[in-house]
C-alpha cells in the first residue's frame, strides 16, 4: 500500500513538472505583447512660452523726448494702420502752429493793403503825377509781402508737422504686443522697444 501511495505521488510531481516546463517554453516563444498608447486628447494641456506674431515685429519709438500725456491703445487691442498710441507734451508745437497762423494772417492783410497802395500808385504813374520809383517801390512791396506770405505757410507746415510728431501713430494694422508706457512719465527718443506691434496672425 505505501509503495502504491509512492507511485502515485511520483506520477502526481512527474505530470505537474512537465506541466510547468510546457507552460514556461510555451511563454517564451509568443511575442511579447506591446501596451496600447495612451489616449492624451481628453486631457488638459498646459504651454508655456510667450506669444509673439507670426510676421516680423514693429517698434513703435518717438522722434522727441517728451512727456506721455494721453495712452488711447492697452496691450492686446487690435490697431489699424495711422490709430493714435498715444500723445505726447505739444504746448510749445501748439503755440508755434498758432503764432505761423497769426504770421499768415497778418502777412495777407499786409498784402491786402500793398496790392491797394500799387494800383493807386500805378494810376499815378500813368498820369505822371507819381514818380516811377513811387510805383517800382510800391510794386516791390507788393511782392515782398506776397513772399511772407509763402513764408508763413512754409512755417506753418514745418510747425504743423512738429506738432504731428507728438502724436504717435500704428505705422501697421494688427495687434499691440507691447505696450511699456505710463501717463506723465517721459518717452525717450531712443526707447524703441517699448512700443511693439505686429501681425495679428500669433505663434
Amino acid at each position: 500500500m505505501k509503495k502504491k501511495f509512492t507511485v502515485i505521488t511520483g506520477i502526481i510531481v512527474f505530470c505537474c513538472a512537465a506541466v510547468f516546463i510546457f507552460n514556461s517554453f510555451k511563454r517564451s516563444s509568443e511575442p511579447p505583447k506591446i501596451a496600447a498608447p495612451t489616449d492624451f486628447s481628453a486631457a488638459p494641456v498646459k504651454v508655456y512660452g510667450i506669444i509673439e506674431p507670426a510676421g516680423h515685429k514693429v517698434f513703435v519709438g518717438s522722434p522727441v523726448t517728451k512727456r506721455i500725456t494721453e495712452i488711447y491703445v492697452k496691450e492686446g487691442d487690435r490697431i489699424k494702420a495711422g490709430q493714435r498710441i498715444c500723445d505726447l507734451e505739444n504746448s510749445i508745437e501748439k503755440k508755434e502752429v498758432e503764432l505761423s497762423l497769426a504770421k499768415i494772417s497778418l502777412s495777407q492783410k499786409s498784402f491786402v493793403l500793398s496790392t491797394d497802395e500799387l494800383k493807386r500808385t500805378k494810376k499815378l504813374f500813368k498820369t505822371k503825377i507819381d514818380s516811377e520809383s513811387k510805383y517800382t517801390q510800391a510794386k516791390i512791396n507788393n511782392e515782398l509781402d506776397l513772399e511772407r506770405i509763402k513764408v508763413a505757410k512754409s512755417e506753418l507746415d514745418v510747425a504743423k508737422a512738429k506738432l504731428e510728431q507728438t502724436v504717435l501713430r500704428s505705422p501697421i494694422e494688427g495687434l499691440v504686443y507691447k505696450l511699456d508706457i505710463h501717463l506723465g512719465e517721459t518717452l525717450a527718443s531712443n526707447d524703441t522697444d517699448r512700443i511693439v506691434l505686429g501681425s495679428d496672425k500669433l505663434w
